[in-house]
């Protein structure tokens, strides 16, 4: 077949199926709404090309040539794309459905508001693409690269991130759930309110970041690092903070209600009205640092090192102390609280029960 019977057969409405198109220059063609299932188009050219609200199932586009085609709304399930290229395309609203992209530049393209499900992104480029507000869910992006992308309030949901290029990736709002970011490295750059769920950061680098009401709830943050980080309000909420390292950070009014901490150090940090109800802190190091109004009620403070620190109406209700070092004198910390602790045994003996 060639683009003129291809071109006749798309103006009569007509499906595609089984046909073979490989290598066949389709620039600019107008395959807008067209529907297409297993149907070959192996290294054609389709520069410019409008397949916006088309349907592609089971499709072979590896190696084609989409820079700057129109895949607005199109829908594409079960496709090949490896190796293809869409520079500059618009893929605003894309269905991008378990398909296998591996290799393909994505570099400066438009995937705003794009849907992308269990698909594959080994050493794809996404580089200076806007991402606004598109969600990737169980895809991986291994060697990919993300290089100056914009993540506006982008998800990824259960990805796979751990060798993604992130360099100078705007990441503001940005939604990461139950994703693999193990070891990454944010040195320097700002994540302000970017979620950062159940997602494993072990070894991660936020030294001199700016992660400002930064939602890590759940986050395995195991000897990740912090030195340094503008961390006001952030949320470390069940988070595990193991031997983690918050040397000089900003924490003001930072929560790390029930957090796992045990070896943390957070040396001369600021955690001034910090949150640590219930939050293990066994053998951590805060060592000169502002705990003024901080909470540390039923925390597990044992053998922790709080010498030099400000403890001006720090709260310390019922927290384990076995082994703590406290600066000289207490420094005007406040200790258990008679009719709280009454309150709270009245509490347990008569919460309701759960079926």
């Amino acid at each position: 077949m060639d683009r003129a019977e291809l071109e006749g057969r798309l103006a009569q409405g007509e499906v595609f199926e089984e046909v073979s198109l490989d290598g066949l220059d389709l620039t600019g063609l107008d395959m807008g709404g067209a529907v297409l299932s297993k149907v070959s188009l192996r290294g054609a050219r389709l520069a410019g090309a409008r397949l916006s609200e088309a349907t592609l199932s089971e499709c072979d586009l590896g190696e084609a040539v989409l820079d700057g085609a129109a895949l607005r709304h199109a829908n594409v399930v079960q496709c090949k794309l490896g190796g293809a290229s869409l520079r500059g395309a618009n893929l605003n609203g894309l269905n991008l459905v378990e398909s296998d992209v591996t290799g393909a530049d994505l570099s400066e393209s438009t995937l705003s508001i794009a849907n992308v499900n269990n698909c594959a992104f080994g050493k794809a480029s996404f580089a200076k693409a806007n991402l606004d507000r598109a969600a990737f869910v169980g895809s991986r992006f291994d060697e990919s690269d993300m290089t100056g992308a914009n993540l506006t309030k982008a998800t990824f949901f259960r990805t796979d991130l751990t060798t993604t290029k992130l360099d100078g990736a705007i990441l503001h709002t940005t939604i990461f759930t139950e994703s693999n970011l193990r070891g990454k490295s944010f040195k320097g750059q700002r994540l302000p309110y970017v979620q950062l769920i159940d997602v494993d950061l072990e070894g991660a680098c936020f030294d001199g970041a700016v992660v400002e009401q930064t939602n890590f709830k759940g986050a395995k943050l195991t000897k990740a690092t912090f030195a340094g980080a503008r961390a006001k309000q952030a949320i470390f909420h069940q988070a595990t903070l193991t031997l983690a390292v918050m040397a000089g950070a900003d924490l003001f009014q930072a929560i790390f209600q029930e957090a796992s901490a045990e070896g943390l150090d957070a040396t001369g940090c600021n955690l001034e009205q910090s949150i640590w109800i219930q939050a293990k802190c066994r053998a951590a190091k805060f060592v000169r640092s502002n705990l003024t109004y901080a909470d540390f009620s039923h925390a597990d403070l044992s053998l922790a090192d709080l010498s030099g620190a400000k403890m001006y109406r720090t709260r310390l209700h019922r927290s384990l102390q076995d082994g703590t070092i406290f600066p000289a004198g207490g420094a005007g910390a406040l200790g258990d609280e008679r009719e709280l602790a009454e309150a709270e045994d009245w509490w347990e003996q008569h919460r309701p029960k759960r079926q």
